[in-house]
């Protein structure tokens, strides 16, 4: 065997370990994703969180059914049961800490511009509000603990947000357990469904909400898995160091505050209210925590205590128990001097640790990458073969991952198969993932084929390498002269392994596999990392998101970048894979591609009790009235509409009477086409339907 054959056949030998080593991390990323603590039970010891006491808590709201707004069981049967708690804690607690107990029901009103500019008006909602301080200074600053426990529409609400109250009632006792150093304020509030009523309630009009310098909001958008920190700041560094110092199972990340705080998406929760109506009129810092995988159940009769995962529950409460007291006990709260207006780059390691720098450091950070990954690659003489592989590999590679999804997508809007994965997640990987690895693969190959020579695989690498290498550091330029440092790490997890392997091995073009490997990993972990939390995020939205958003292009326009971005540079290791081993993959991929359209369009249900298709209905008494009140028309009906894409198209079958159904469309010149909107969702809804012709529903009268 000849020099070269033997170099080829080394390196499709280093090809297939590279393969094997990348889809160990993939499925390593996967485990620590979803992992969790395990729960402890009714008898764990006193000191530490106990998931079984915060179930039992859960099972007793729970117990009293769906919390609507001005329900008997949300303004009475819940707040009796937590002021029967707070008594019994109270009476084991430390004898150094002062209790205050109040019920408050506020009245009022504010504009706010979510979903369309509309004032929002609440009159005598009710909050549950718990001051715990130690004796010898009751008047001292003060940390905000809020959650709500109220619920959505036709649901028990376990997830959202009845969970969280569970939680922090265990979370009372252990912080109560102990001397205190600072006074923490509990808001256990019962209207954030009607869109934060009593969360401005308590903000503006509360003669304790002036003493809060800093919060903790709980939220869920999801059920079970990992909570995360979705929203930080403003500024106020100590907060997300505290964090970074005292959580045990961290979950935080740029990409994530950037997509809530930017306001792209149709959600917002109590942490806005309580950031912008603080009485001192300057924006009051915190975290908001919220679950954001699992949404197929969130705000349906299926968000229930079954639902509920107990080891999921023991990871919320240990991680908000350190976090309040870390931020109880912080000498910050008081004052945060300089870290008032400094804000840091904070990420998590898949739960495992946090990676924190302050902004400043982060543009330092960008800068020196930038220096660095530009002096290298012209040291190298690689400039010109970067450039090469960057027009004809690199761009050509990620343009294909992107808009190969995209074409499925609309293939599959037109054809009506929307949501086909929507009980079937494997298949949005299958659908809008594999499409984009096997794009990059049949780029890659084909660019060695045509621009290197067969036996120089290692130089084919280097040149795609310098490629992505220019890739990321085009990226990073306009970002660190806006000075984001957000989410720059995510680029900078590309470039500086890639900088420190031509440092090291500067001398020696040819390099290993193992190499390759090494420099393509905290790459791959992160933005794998990302790509799970973002996926498990938006799937479940699908089937809330409205009927005007096409499900199948919004996933794969989300997909395509990341699997893109993700895979760039560790397929470069491809070049090391034989042609009868990339034949064979391509092979098992158009196999499984195949059954996974066949599956999308012919076997599987697009709905199920699980994750159920989402409908606004309403039985509606309609009257119209004249100039001088009198009523000039009356009528009554079905008001039905749909909350995905879908419209009501699937549910034809099953219920032939919406045959007869009209179209809900909009008089001339009328407000909300004549419909009683509870919410100011218009824009987002399209395909109702209004069934009339049925007797007028009996409206009781309340007192």
């Amino acid at each position: 065997m000849d020099k070269v054959e033997s170099r080829r056949e080394t390196a499709h030998f280093e090809g297939r370990n590279l393969v094997l080593l990348n889809l160990a991390i993939i499925l390593g990323v996967v485990y620590l994703h979803h992992w969790l603590p395990e729960p402890l039970g009714l008898d764990a010891p006193g000191e530490v969180f106990s998931a079984g006491r915060a179930m039992s808590h859960l099972k007793s709201m729970s117990d009293v059914g769906v919390r609507t707004v001005g329900s008997r069981s949300n303004e009475v049967m819940v707040p009796q049961y937590l002021l029967q708690q707070i008594q019994v804690i109270e009476r084991k607690a430390d004898k150094s800490i002062d209790f205050e107990v109040e019920m408050q029901w506020p009245s009022g009103g504010f504009i706010t511009s979510f979903l369309g500019t509309f004032v929002n008006t609440y009159d005598r909602v009710t909050n549950v509000i718990l001051k715990v301080s130690p004796k010898d200074n009751t008047d001292g600053p003060a940390l905000l603990v809020s959650a709500h426990y109220d619920s959505a529409l036709g649901t028990v609400g376990v997830s959202d947000d009845l969970l969280n109250i569970a939680a922090m009632v265990e979370i009372v006792r252990l912080v109560t357990s102990k001397p205190l150093k600072n006074t923490i304020i509990f808001n256990f509030n019962g209207a954030e469904e009607t869109n934060w009523q009593a969360a401005h309630g308590f903000i503006t009009q509360h003669k304790w909400a002036h003493r809060i310098k800093a919060m903790v909001n709980l939220e869920a958008s999801g059920c079970g898995g990992r909570e995360m920190v979705i929203q930080n700041g403003p500024g106020n560094a100590w907060i997300s160091r505290t964090y970074a110092e005292k959580v045990p199972y961290p979950h935080i990340h740029g990409v994530a505050q950037l997509i809530f705080q930017s306001g792209v998406l149709p959600a917002q929760t109590d942490f806005q209210t309580y950031r912008d109506n603080h009485p001192s009129m300057k924006k009051l810092p915190g975290m908001d925590l919220a679950v954001v995988s699992g949404g197929y159940v969130y705000h349906t009769p299926q968000d229930d205590i079954h639902h509920a995962d107990p080891a999921h529950v023991q990871r919320l409460g240990e991680n908000v128990h350190a976090l309040v007291t870390g931020l109880a006990q912080s000498p910050y709260l008081a004052d945060p001097q300089h870290l008032a207006a400094e804000h840091d780059t904070t990420f998590d390691i898949l739960g495992l640790f946090v990676v924190r720098y302050s902004s400043f450091t982060g543009e330092i950070l960008n800068v020196l990458t930038i220096i660095l990954a530009s002096y290298i690659i012209y040291d190298l003489k690689a400039l010109e073969i970067g450039k090469t592989a960057l027009k004809q590999a690199v761009l050509p590679a990620l343009g294909l991952a992107i808009l190969t999804p995209v074409a499925i997508a609309i293939i599959y809007t037109l054809i009506n198969q929307n949501i086909s994965w929507y009980t079937s997640t494997w298949l949005a990987y299958v659908l809008y993932t594999l499409p984009s690895v096997v794009g990059i693969g049949i780029v890659y190959h084909m660019y060695a084929e045509k621009v290197v020579q067969k036996q120089k695989v290692k130089v084919t690498e280097l040149s795609v390498i310098t490629g992505c290498t220019m890739l990321w550091v085009g990226l990073l330029i306009p970002l660190t002269l806006l000075r984001h440092t957000l989410t720059t790490f995510m680029f900078i997890a590309w470039v500086v392994p890639i900088t420190v392997r031509y440092v090291c091995f500067k001398a020696n073009i040819s390099y290993t596999g193992v190499i390759h490997f090494l420099a393509c990993t905290p790459g791959l972990i992160l933005w794998w990392h990302v790509y799970l939390t973002i996926i498990g995020f938006f799937l479940p939205l699908m089937g809330r998101i409205g009927s005007q958003v096409p499900p199948n292009v919004f996933v794969a326009i989300i997909s395509g970048p990341l699997v893109g971005l993700l895979l760039l540079l560790p397929m470069a290791a491809i070049f090391r894979v034989p042609s009868s081993g990339l034949q064979v993959g391509l092979r098992v991929a158009a196999v499984v591609f195949l059954v996974g359209v066949v599956s999308s369009i012919g076997f599987l249900p697009v709905y199920s009790a699980e994750r159920p298709k989402r409908l606004f209905m309403q039985h509606v008494r309609r009257a119209w009235h004249d100039a001088q009140g009198n009523v000039v028309k009356r009528d009554s009906g079905l008001w039905i509409n749909p909350m995905d894409f879908n419209g009501l198209a699937a549910l034809r079958r099953e219920w032939p009477v919406l045959e007869t159904a009209v179209d809900a469309h909009c008089g001339a010149k009328t407000l909300y086409c004549d419909y009683p909107w509870y919410f100011p969702v218009s824009a987002m809804m399209g395909g109702g339907k209004w069934l009339g012709g049925l007797e007028a529903p009996k409206v009781p009268d309340i007192e």
